[in-house]
């Protein structure tokens, strides 16, 4: 396996596993975690070597002190922070269908998280829940750009989300959210130029119930999301490239609580830099990757800043 190739790589990568249930005033009783992947997949995320086994580990964290109710600032004191080390498992097989290679990865995130709420404090720590995966990986493919012709990956992926995580109906601070999450989305990256990169990925999830929330034990269905990552890259120099990141974060319908819709659906948009790092790592087939997201626009949720590191191995 080449340098040039595994420079490309970016394996399927899936964030914070964390679930916020805060009480009946604040709006809703559910924030969206943040393992669905708020720009933690961006930089040439769909341009993969090809059939092989692949190994990434990440450290995140994510840090707020402002909840946002609607589009303002709740008042009191608010804070919380998380960090997770995330273990993703990938291979990719040489059997193709429909024009791409298939593939399989599993992800385990550990997680240690802190709130504060008004003077109400909260730890948590432990293996939050598991991601399983089926995708189709294309190979190199040609677009026609005038008189140019520019390589083209793809990947198309549908997983789900597990409920392996610990969760206590009586916690307000949960590493498992007790209920599965259904994703699916489509990642695209492109070279306009050799040393330039564009990558995409649009993404949908879909919950079910979480059947014991709260300390009522209520049926807790959180809504629908849509989000996409956009990032654009350049290698300054041999093995190094810059860039940066922007992600759209959007619940498309309403939680439900014991059948009810509960107001108060979930936007943010963030962007920040980042850099992807083969230099002195070929000998490994390394690839190291590192940026920080800004949110801004946020709506119904913490406002914060991620900050994160991604080793991947390929082998």
């Amino acid at each position: 396996m080449t340098l040039e190739w595994f420079v490309k790589n970016t394996a399927v990568v899936l964030g914070l596993i964390l679930s916020l249930i805060i009480g009946p005033d604040d709006c809703s009783g559910f924030y969206q975690p943040e393992y669905q992947n708020r720009g933690i997949t961006n930089f040439l995320d769909a341009a993969v070597p090809g059939p092989g086994f692949y190994y990434a580990t990440y450290l995140f964290n994510f840090e707020s002190h402002d909840l946002r109710v609607k589009s303002e600032s709740a008042p009191g004191d608010f804070e919380i922070s998380s960090t997770v080390s995330m273990h993703q498992f990938v291979y990719i097989s040489k059997k193709k269908v429909l024009g791409g290679y298939c593939g399989g990865e599993i992800i385990q995130p550990f997680i240690t998280a802190h709130l504060d709420n008004n003077g109400a404090r909260e730890d948590d720590q432990g293996l939050g829940d598991t991601f399983f995966a089926v995708f189709l990986q294309s190979d190199e493919k040609k677009i026609s750009a005038g008189n140019l012709s520019l390589p083209l990956y793809w990947r198309f992926l549908v997983g789900m989300w597990g409920p392996t995580g610990e969760y206590d109906h009586e916690k307000s601070l949960n590493v498992g959210n007790n209920l599965y999450t259904f994703e699916s989305y489509l990642s695209t990256t492109i070279f306009p130029l050799p040393k330039w990169s564009v990558s995409s990925r649009l993404m949908y999830h879909v919950h079910t119930e979480n059947h014991n929330f709260g300390p009522e034990k209520d049926d807790l269905r959180p809504g629908d999301l849509f989000n996409v990552n956009v990032a654009s890259s350049y290698e300054i120099i041999p093995g190094v490239r810059a860039g940066g990141v922007m992600t759209y974060w959007n619940q498309t319908s309403d939680d439900e609580i014991n059948g009810s819709d509960i107001r108060g659906r979930e936007r943010a948009l963030s962007f920040g830099p980042g850099a992807v790092i083969t230099r002195f790592l070929e000998k490994w087939n390394a690839c190291l990757m590192v940026d920080a997201l800004f949110d801004t626009h946020v709506r119904n949720r913490p406002e914060g800043a991620i900050y994160q590191a991604r080793l991947i191995v390929a082998f």
